[in-house]
């Protein structure tokens, strides 16, 4: 992200507006006032703001990652129990497909 970027969008974003809003935005130093906005109010938080706000810096992500492991290993588990031959995990865990590890995002 520029600060040039950073400000043409956020001039046609105020174009298309049809009512006021308040924007928050951090700190970045892309992020610069421009003033000339009618519909948009830029409202910069404070230093170190952020970490503290922001749902993917308090662990949800790494909350997520520790319960997709789980699924994913009582899955390999679970087939490994299921078949008869003598797989290892690794080649249970390539034959798991795209709509496999979907099913297990969205248990996780």
């Amino acid at each position: 992200m520029t600060s040039v970027i950073f400000n043409d969008w956020l001039v046609k974003w105020d174009l298309e507006l049809k009512r006021k809003i308040v924007l928050l935005v951090d700190n970045c130093t892309a992020h610069t006032n421009n003033s000339l906005l009618k519909n948009i109010k830029v409202i910069f938080l404070l230093t170190n703001t952020i970490s503290l706000i922001q749902p993917c810096d308090q662990g949800i992500i790494r909350a997520f990652k520790a319960h997709y492991r789980r699924e994913m290993c009582e899955r390999i588990i679970a087939e490994l129990d299921d078949i008869q031959d003598q797989s290892d995990a690794s080649a249970v865990a390539k034959n798991i497909s795209l709509l496999d590890a979907l099913h297990l995002v969205a248990m996780s």
